[in-house]
């Protein structure tokens, strides 16, 4: 039995800072849920680009339909684990905007996870 993760409540921390400064403009927004999608995450990360922000949105999006969760918990694990950046690589492995590890791609069924691959913003996303 290993020693336990000492980050972990900072984590959990950040990501309920996160979503605190979200949620107030998607329950303010009378817009539909991907437009407040998408003003989340110009609050967020005001620099990244209009194509990367579309890309992010509709990824997430469908995503939390998908998986039946708050696109704003995805938004806020994006911003911890990336800073939405999709090429960034961590320590631990983990490539792209969720960090996902070529290992937990195949076991998803990716018979070849390139890095290209987990870079992509959508499949990323998807794969996480």
């Amino acid at each position: 039995m290993g020693l336990p993760n000492r980050r972990a409540p900072l984590r959990a921390a950040a990501l309920v800072v996160v979503a605190a400064i979200v949620a107030p403009a998607l329950a303010e927004s009378p817009s539909p849920p991907d437009a407040a999608l998408a003003d989340a995450l110009e609050q967020l990360a005001p620099r990244i680009a209009t194509p990367l922000r579309t890309e992010i949105t509709e990824a997430v999006g469908a995503a939390a339909a998908e998986h039946g969760i708050d696109p704003l918990l995805l938004l806020a694990m994006i911003e911890r684990e990336s800073q939405f950046r999709p090429a960034v690589r961590g320590a631990g492995g983990g490539i792209g905007l969720l960090q996902v590890r070529p290992i937990m791609a195949r076991e998803v069924g990716v018979s070849r996870p390139t890095r290209a691959l987990l870079r992509d913003p959508g499949a990323n996303i998807a794969l996480a």
